[in-house]
């Protein structure tokens, strides 16, 4: 009986790349794609996966369209950190 969760493997996961409507496409691993019912299910090993840096982010999925993308509070601190950079006038 399959409990639902992925294990990384040592071998690179394949890269795909999703349109998501207007917006510009995303580089996802297929490690990081996950449906809506699995975060449900799983979130707390999902949760391990982005804090021991098994994952860089999740995707999550619903009905096969991109629903959510899950970062660690890391990550989303160092984006919020270049963003802010990026932002600051140049002197």
């Amino acid at each position: 009986m399959s409990t639902g969760r992925r294990r990384p493997s040592s071998a690179p996961s394949s890269l795909c790349r999703v349109v998501v409507g207007e917006a510009p496409s995303l580089r996802i691993r297929t490690d990081e794609l996950r449906t809506v019912r699995e975060a449900m299910r799983d979130f707390g090993t999902m949760l391990t996966e982005l804090e021991e840096g098994q994952v860089e982010k999740l995707v999550l999925t619903q009905r096969n369209r991109v629903r959510a993308v899950v970062v660690s509070v890391e990550r989303w601190s160092a984006l919020e950190r270049l963003l802010e950079a990026l932002e600051a006038p140049s002197a």
